[in-house]
């Protein structure tokens, strides 16, 4: 016996006391034809229409991996290409460019490009990235038509934007060139793959600002240069054009360092480095900022009477006027 279309329908022979039977079990709407052959006879030729499938459930599964990753670059070469761009677009804004001699040039790219891949690294690890989903989806599953018996696989998808992120260099005190990312900009959308029995009939994603009904827990990287050069860290995320800020603890070790961040609303999340703590009414959660401005309270540290900035000044680095006050230096803007 065979079936020529496996998906609508599975077709069984069974004996029983009455002879034998064709037992057919609908899996989805649509038409299969089925061929029975038995010894001494011409086969048996049938259609099989299904206008109402009664299967079982769709059912929800949330397989155990890392999320999609876009926009960054998974080879050397790419990743040369992309931190090309960048560093030479980021000196193009620096009135010290002149500064800068052909081999600070490559030092930069070349720290750049590890930045990229290490990214990249770190989102496809699956120990460390791995999503976590917290609720029942299923209601959230209903916009995509599933049909009894189908499977759906919940995923997310992590596309790295580069224009949106911000890259700085600079010469550091020993006029080394450095490299480091201030902004990292991540576009995180739900998806769902559907399957019949163990065929993926189709993969959609979810609508852009798609709030779920269960929380999702992501990873966002954080690359090595950042987490050495700055002391904290927050994300700002905007949803239907509410601003909400969520101050974040680091997670991992040198090369693994990242934050992970639970939401149920889906849109553009921006990793932020930083060098000022968490307000005092911060809180745990999403905070939405008065007047839709972020508003932080600076950090330093106090010596006995004298209060000086954590961040030490750079070269090519413009002080924050409530630093040069501190610090009782003045300190011309570039």
């Amino acid at each position: 016996m065979a079936i020529d279309n496996p998906e609508i329908a599975d077709v069984e022979v069974k004996n029983d006391e009455n002879g034998r039977a064709v037992k057919v079990t609908a899996k989805a709407t649509g038409v299969a034809k089925v061929m029975l052959s038995h010894e001494g006879a011409a086969p048996i030729m049938a259609t099989v229409s299904v206008t109402d499938a009664k299967g079982e459930e769709p059912e929800v599964k949330i397989p155990e991996k890392a999320p999609e990753v876009e926009g960054l670059s998974e080879t050397p070469e790419a990743a040369a290409g992309m931190a090309d761009e960048a560093v030479e677009a980021e000196l193009a804004k620096l009135d010290s460019a002149s500064d800068f001699t052909e081999e600070h040039k490559e030092e930069l790219k070349k720290q750049t490009a590890e930045m990229l891949l290490n990214l990249n690294a770190t989102l496809k690890n699956e120990e460390i990235a791995k999503p976590a989903w917290n609720g029942d989806f299923s209601k959230d599953l209903e916009q995509f038509g599933l049909k009894p018996g189908q499977t759906a696989e919940l995923g997310l998808k992590q596309i790295f934007d580069m224009e949106q992120s911000e890259l700085k260099v600079e010469l550091n005190e020993a006029g080394e060139p450095v490299s480091y990312f201030t902004r990292l900009h991540f576009d995180v959308t739900p998806m769902v793959e559907i399957f019949n029995g163990d065929t993926a009939i189709d993969k959609q994603e979810f609508a852009p600002d798609t709030e779920l009904s269960g929380e999702v827990t992501f990873t966002l990287p954080i690359p090595d240069a950042s987490a050495e050069k700055f002391a904290y860290n927050k994300v700002e995320h905007e949803h239907k054009g509410t601003k909400e800020v969520r101050w974040t603890s680091r997670k991992g070790s040198k090369g693994t360092w990242h934050v992970r961040v639970s939401s149920k609303k889906f849109s553009p999340f921006t990793l932020v480095f930083t060098d000022e703590a968490e307000p005092s009414n911060g809180g745990s959660g999403w905070v939405k900022p008065a007047g839709g401005q972020l508003q932080h309270r600076s950090q330093c540290e106090c010596q006995g009477r004298q209060i000086r900035p954590v961040a030490a000044e750079r070269k090519g680095l413009v002080v924050p006027l409530h630093r040069r006050y501190l610090s009782g230096e003045r300190v011309d803007r570039a």
